[in-house]
């Protein structure tokens, strides 16, 4: 069938790719240079390369000789240098890791002590990759943004350090209170710098924010 996207323009449903059951897909992404699928299965605890002509599982992406193991990713995006970028929520982590052959280069963030109000991954559970831009947070270093629905807030992360280089949490009045995805815009939309965008569903809102200094620029929806 097909979908109407707007006046003029219309979608045809192309292919359906199914994944062996059970499985619960929770987000995807393409890689930038080999073309494939990467799919966060959150119920089977790893990452699944698909080629997206066949629909064939060419790997899967889990553990490389002890390195890491995946506790229900949610999340999936790829760095300005190629490298996966992964929200494994059950384990308050983000992993960086080589989409080639899964090999671990680095994690990012901590999670976040029970008695902190402040600080720490909680649930990372959407992750987005800032544009590159000297200016703005994480643009230089393959940083990333993750929305952290527990710890309500979004945060980025320095790509190489994993330090925290910005955070949004939406004030005090009106706390971010469920954030589950977020995305980030370079200057435009009325703001110079850039804008952070977040899902907060707590709230029933889509929020923007300034991205150099948190301020609450715009919304849509109700509460």
């Amino acid at each position: 069938g097909s979908v109407r996207a707007g006046p003029g323009l219309g979608w045809k449903h192309v292919r359906s790719l199914g994944l062996e059951l059970p499985s619960e897909p929770f987000d995807i992404a393409v890689g930038p240079r080999d073309g494939l699928l990467y799919i966060a299965d959150s119920l089977k605890h790893k990452i699944i390369v698909m080629d997206p002509t066949s629909g064939k599982v060419l790997r899967w992406l889990r553990e490389q000789r002890g390195d890491y193991l995946l506790n229900s990713p949610c999340s999936v995006s790829f760095s300005h240098s190629g490298l996966l970028c992964v929200a494994d929520s059950g384990k308050s982590r983000v992993l960086l890791l080589r989409a080639a052959d899964g090999r671990l280069i680095r994690q990012l963030g901590a999670p976040a002590e029970p008695e902190q109000s402040r600080g720490g991954l909680a649930f990372p559970f959407s992750l987005s990759t800032p544009p590159p831009g000297e200016d703005l947070p994480g643009g230089t270093d393959g940083g990333v943004w993750v929305a952290d629905p527990r710890g309500r807030r979004a945060v980025c992360l320095d790509g190489r350090t994993g330090r925290e280089l910005a955070e949004i949490l939406g004030g005090d009045a009106e706390r971010l209170k469920w954030p589950n995805g977020v995305q980030v815009v370079a200057g435009g939309q009325g703001v110079a710098g850039g804008c952070v965008w977040v899902s907060d569903s707590g709230r029933n809102l889509v929020r923007r924010f300034d991205i150099l200094s948190g301020e609450e620029t715009a919304r849509a929806g109700e509460e």
